[in-house]
């Protein structure tokens, strides 16, 4: 995986980002632009311009073009967790999934990308799915949370590098019986 990136000061560990990838056979040719804002006004502009409503834990974004980022050194600790490095894998993750897809729920969507970077503790016991991650919305609270659930509750019965290989391939999530809403539904149950 190839990353163009602007004008940036600071070191980022792409041999990490693309052993990630690696690891997962997930190979990706088109260089992927990688901007940062050195300001959270213009990061916010950007986003708005485009159509967005930010929130203001938002530490980075990506489309067609490419990653737009927040420079690390505005994040806030209080609401920031993981590395600048996991920020950008998760935002190529997206890049990656949307090229082969049309047709993504928001949790797989958001936790596809959070298992290739490596933002989801797999060996954890994250307690039981309560929620049906098909009903989860970008305004939902605890949305990240109950997406590494149900991350978790999907490696537990495949490993990892299976969940998302099968991610790859399946064309209809909602009718899928490892993905599909019955056998989420199901998940809530246990």
């Amino acid at each position: 995986m190839e990353f163009v990136i602007n004008d940036f000061a600071k070191s980022i560990d792409l041999q990490s980002i693309n052993t990630r990838f690696q690891l997962f056979h997930i190979d990706y040719s088109k260089p992927i632009q990688v901007t940062f804002f050195t300001s959270r006004r213009l990061f916010t502009e950007r986003l708005i311009d485009e159509g967005a409503n930010p929130p203001p834990w938002l530490l980075a974004y990506q489309d067609q073009q490419g990653i737009y980022a927040l420079d690390p050194d505005l994040w806030d600790p209080e609401t920031s967790s993981g590395s600048l490095e996991e920020v950008i894998a998760h935002e190529a993750a997206h890049i990656v999934l949307q090229s082969m897809k049309t047709e993504i729920p928001l949790w797989i969507y958001e936790g596809f990308a959070m298992l290739v970077a490596g933002q989801i503790p797999l060996d954890d016991e994250l307690g039981p799915l309560l929620t049906n991650p098909y009903s989860l919305d970008y305004e939902s609270e605890d949305l990240y949370y109950t997406i590494a659930q149900a991350m978790v509750v999907l490696s537990a019965q495949i490993n990892e590098f299976e969940l998302v290989r099968r991610i790859l391939e399946v064309d209809d999530y909602v009718n899928d019986s490892l993905f599909g809403f019955e056998a989420m539904r199901e998940a809530v149950k246990r």
